[in-house]
């Protein structure tokens, strides 16, 4: 019988692990095999296989476990590594679940288990095609700015290239210099997503990471890495503009959906982390979708935090002080 055992999330994982989400077609972004690498170090994530399944776990500050749903393999694996992961941890909770994955988890362990909707992780997902075109008097607002963009002096969109390396981090510190002025963000979180852009960056061609920069009068403004996650579906892990140029965000966001455009059909530009402007940012390309993503608690697991606050839409956030209620008048629906 097969025994848990997690190991360092390694580049030997990524082939098993891709066939593993291409199996069951899994969009949610964290199942992302080069989120799950470069994220690895600041969150302690560790990797297991039990027969044809896989699984991933995550650790917070206090060390507390997160465990992804199991992919890959059959519903009987499947249910066999649930139990002994109970062998483990007695009361696992699990994180990033989609709405399929809950009732897959309701219909063969009833009653057993509490899925309660995570807003703030929730993937917004796009049409390329849309993105690429932005046609229509809603997007009037972002034509405006790349046509602003374009008409203040040449400007290129281009693969990355290994002298670009530098010129995106030093890009990246001026953005967390200006976060951090405005005292939107905690140095701690910023400095994170920096050694997770390292790694991106380095080991970008053994994650199929693909990476852009866009160029204003010969210096680069902005860029983007993405990574194909399903056969139709790519994910962008990073787009950093210079905030105070003007139309370089719209334009780095339809120049790369264009680039995409044929290739696959849908975008997922991840979540908001619960912040505000993200959010509003997000959510103002009209025709989004979002992935619904759950933390699912078994018997008394994390009783204390599930703390259920209604959100506008009538459902449930997790979130307990400080929970970002969803205002924005471009919010319209759950696809996926």
């Amino acid at each position: 019988m097969d025994i848990l055992v997690f190991k360092d999330i390694t580049l030997e994982y990524r082939d098993a692990w891709n066939r593993c989400i291409a199996q069951e077609n899994v969009r949610s972004c964290d199942y992302a095999f080069a989120n799950c690498f470069i994220w690895a170090d600041e969150y302690n994530a560790k990797i297991a296989s039990f027969g044809g399944c896989m699984i991933i776990f995550w650790e917070d500050e206090n060390r507390k476990r997160y465990y992804s749903f199991p992919v890959g393999g059959s519903d009987e694996e499947k249910m066999a590594l649930f139990r002994s992961l109970q062998d483990l941890d007695e009361e696992p909770v699990f994180s990033s679940v989609t709405q399929e994955q809950v009732q897959w988890m309701q219909k063969n362990f009833p009653g057993e288990y509490e899925a309660i909707p995570f807003r703030d992780g929730f993937d917004y997902v796009y049409d390329t095609e849309m993105l690429a075109e932005l046609k229509g008097g809603q997007f009037a607002g972002k034509r405006n700015h790349i046509k602003h963009f374009m008409e203040d002096g040449t400007w290129a969109f281009r693969e990355l290239e290994e002298d670009d390396i530098q010129t995106c981090l030093v890009l990246e510190d001026h953005w967390i210099k200006n976060k951090l002025e405005s005292g939107e963000d905690e140095p701690d979180p910023l400095e994170a997503e920096r050694h997770a852009l390292m790694k991106a960056l380095a080991y970008r061609k053994e994650l199929g990471i693909h990476g852009f920069v866009l160029e204003q009068n010969g210096a680069v403004v902005a860029f983007v890495l993405a990574s194909p996650q399903t056969k139709d579906q790519i994910t962008v892990h990073f787009e950093k503009a210079l905030s105070d140029v003007r139309g370089a965000y719209q334009m780095i966001n339809r120049e790369f959906a264009r680039r995409m455009k044929g290739r696959f059909a849908v975008i997922n530009r991840e979540d908001d982390a619960g912040n505000p402007g993200l959010r509003f940012a997000k959510s103002s390309y009209h025709g989004y979708g979002l992935i619904s993503n759950y933390n699912v608690y078994h018997g008394q697991a994390d009783r204390e935090r599930r703390v259920r606050v209604p959100d506008h839409g009538g459902g449930y956030n997790t979130k307990r002080e400080g929970v970002y209620y969803e205002t924005s008048p471009f919010m319209q629906k759950t696809v996926l």
